[in-house]
């Protein structure tokens, strides 16, 4: 980093040491992660000269550098998130790791033409630097997954295996299989892993449709709670989505009957004021289920559209429970600070 940094840039340069502290602790993509973080430090280094020898004015811009330290806090919470992945959760998640590599590289290009130092900074040079990190990561990765098909102790310990994940990663993995990109080296392990895991578990599973397992899901932050457990945004399939982890007011989650049977429910609903079933989690002790992220609950909504007339929201959500209730089905949570309005939480057919 440089000897001295402009006053401008403390804030950026503080964010970009936590983001190398946290990517050293990184074992996965290691190579793209080196890369992302050498981009980073040459457009800080660079802005730094700009600022020191005045050819740029904070003053002039001060959106610029707003949208700096946001990509830079982005990149560090990225970070932190992939440190606290398990292995088999980061193996999951690899394309989509170097997706957002490569989506952090081009914003870096956008600071570099927001700032107009294009003519300093070449994006084009440091995606390409990315593509040659991506393939020495592939062969680093292709490596370490014959060692541990070599090694049953290794693979164990390297999975973190235990009697709570056992199903839900045998799931996880034969969904995996079914995956037609993968390539010849990931086959082989996640054959090897699901032939090793059945048989040191003496059972074999039935992968449905609506299984999502917890190594598939990225939680963020939590936005809001219910009877029936709490709901936090969240990642899936590279989709913004809502995830309730169900448990009561107690602490206790539902009975795996009751949960199957609000998934069965729910998987035939189609109606556009009932929010989508996308999937569930009931292979361990953390059961959950995925929907569609919705920005605004009715609260919130109406709160910040004072002229909105709130009949119309009236009118969707009677639409959403007519439709309910012609399947006898009783909603049972609703509520305006819904995360998801009106949201099938909770469902339960009248006996």
């Amino acid at each position: 980093m440089p000897v001295n940094i402009v006053s401008s840039l403390g804030t950026a340069f503080a964010v970009l040491s936590w983001i190398v502290s946290t990517v050293q602790a990184l074992h996965a993509s290691k190579e793209q992660m080196g890369v992302l973080v050498t981009s980073t430090k040459q457009l800080l280094a660079t802005l730094n000269t700009e600022f020191s020898e005045s050819r740029l004015v904070p003053e002039k811009c001060v959106k610029p550098l707003e949208d700096l330290e946001t990509l830079l806090r982005d990149i560090h919470r990225f970070a932190e998130n992939e440190k606290g992945s398990g292995f088999l959760k980061m193996l999951f998640q690899k394309d989509a790791r170097a997706f957002k590599i490569v989506a952090f590289h081009k914003r870096i290009g956008g600071c570099i033409n927001a700032f107009q130092i294009s003519s300093l900074l070449n994006i084009q040079t440091m995606l390409s630097k990315n593509t040659k990190a991506q393939a020495r990561d592939a062969v680093a990765l292709h490596i370490y997954l014959s060692s541990l098909e070599k090694n049953n102790t290794k693979l164990l310990r390297t999975l973190e295996i235990n009697q709570n994940n056992t199903i839900a990663m045998m799931v996880s993995l034969q969904k995996q299989l079914n995956n037609q990109s993968l390539d010849r080296e990931e086959q082989k392990f996640y054959t090897h892993a699901l032939q090793y895991l059945t048989s040191r578990s003496g059972t074999s599973v039935k992968v449905e449709d609506w299984m999502i397992a917890c190594f598939e899901v990225d939680y963020g932050a939590e936005i809001g709670a219910g009877s029936f457990g709490t709901v936090y945004r969240g990642t899936w399939n590279r989709t913004e989505v809502a995830i309730k982890v169900l448990r009561n007011e107690a602490g206790i989650k539902p009975s795996l009957f009751s949960l199957r049977n609000e998934i069965e429910i729910w998987s035939t609903l189609r109606h556009p004021n009932v929010v989508q079933f996308l999937g569930a989690n009931t292979l361990d002790d953390k059961p959950f289920i995925v929907m569609p992220y919705v920005q605004h609950n009715a609260k919130d909504f109406l709160r910040t559209r004072s002229t909105f007339d709130p009949l119309y929201i009236l009118r969707d959500i009677s639409l959403g429970l007519g439709y309910l209730h012609s399947r006898k089905i009783c909603h049972g949570d609703l509520k305006a600070v819904s995360p998801s309005s009106p949201c099938l939480l909770g469902t339960e057919r009248p006996r």
